[in-house]
């Protein structure tokens, strides 16, 4: 999830993550050169979980081009006036009260208002926890905040929205 954003853009510096998670993610985007990633983690639980994860994390919590965020990513983008090359939304189980609402028209747009020009915006919807109702829920809530959306299938049952205001090149 962390790379198929940034192959998209041209040349990405500036990077959020939404969620840390096992840290997988951040550790991704770290590894294209020059990014520096903000990330936002609402549970101080799974910050001290990614610390188990370094293997697979490349160690990204001790990464100096790495900084953490312990509160709600929706939040943070109100609160910042950053712009960023690059975001990602990892957080899955959309049924979760809280998750749903990084799943919105509001919610995209906060992101949209937070991408530099040419910025892309990828988020993960695992398709193992949803119908087709709500992919279409998504992608039509997406189009209303970016003119450019593509649906990605990977990994069988993993799907990822990539949106942005430019179309991208290839």
């Amino acid at each position: 999830l962390g790379h198929l954003a940034a192959f998209f853009h041209p040349a990405p510096r500036e990077a959020m993550v939404v969620g840390l998670g096992s840290g997988a993610t951040a550790g991704a985007v770290l590894r294209h050169e020059g990014v520096r990633a903000d990330v936002a983690e609402i549970s101080p639980e799974m910050v001290e979980a990614a610390h188990y994860f370094t293997s697979v994390n490349d160690d990204v919590l001790a990464n100096p081009r790495f900084s953490l965020f312990t509160m709600d990513a929706r939040e943070f983008l109100l609160l910042s006036h950053k712009q960023y090359d690059v975001i990602v939304s990892e957080p899955t189980n959309v049924w979760i009260p809280g998750v749903s609402n990084l799943f919105t028209r509001d919610f995209y747009q906060v992101v949209r208002a937070h991408l530099a020009p040419g910025g892309v915006f990828s988020q993960w919807l695992p398709g193992y926890s949803v119908d087709e109702g709500m992919v279409a829920c998504t992608l039509a809530s997406l189009r209303e905040a970016f003119p450019y959306v593509s649906l990605w299938n990977v990994r069988d049952e993993d799907l990822v929205f990539l949106a942005s205001d430019r179309r991208p090149s290839l």
